[in-house]
């Protein structure tokens, strides 16, 4: 196996894992659960608002770790790291701002939808840390 067949893989089980998670609940407040999917749609207009939705940002990163895992691994290293660091610190609010009612409101739990997308960073960076050793061993 050569090292593009591998980090294609990673790539291909982060990607799966992504597309997946846009088609489910990513978090539930007290009145409803909020889509994935329209999150990454959405999500890029409460950047001015700073905290919770500074997480967005994760997806741009992701993206970026994608394109550059076979020509630029380096830079894909960074940003899925930064990405993974952003998708979990999601977790470490426990309010979310909605925008439409002008309100905030207590997230209740997490939906597969968010597990996913924290699996899909977690399997790129799995994907950027193991390649350099699978080479040097010469396995690939």
């Amino acid at each position: 196996m050569k090292t593009t067949d591998n980090s294609i893989t990673f790539v291909l089980i982060s990607i799966v894992c992504y597309g997946i998670a846009l088609t489910q609940d990513a978090f539930c407040t007290q009145s409803s659960c909020v889509l994935a999917g329209g999150t990454l749609i959405v999500g890029w207009a409460g950047l001015y608002m700073g905290g919770i939705m500074l997480t967005w940002m994760a997806n741009p990163l992701i993206f970026l770790a994608w394109l550059t895992v076979r020509r630029f691994p380096k830079i894909s290293n960074i940003c899925s790291l930064a990405a993974t660091a952003l998708m979990l610190s999601f977790l470490c609010y426990k309010q979310i701002y909605n925008h439409q009612d002008e309100w905030t409101s207590d997230i209740t739990h997490y939906g597969l939808g968010y597990y996913l997308w924290v699996a899909s960073g977690i399997s790129i960076v799995i994907g950027n840390a193991c390649l350099p050793k699978l080479k040097n061993y010469k396995l690939l």
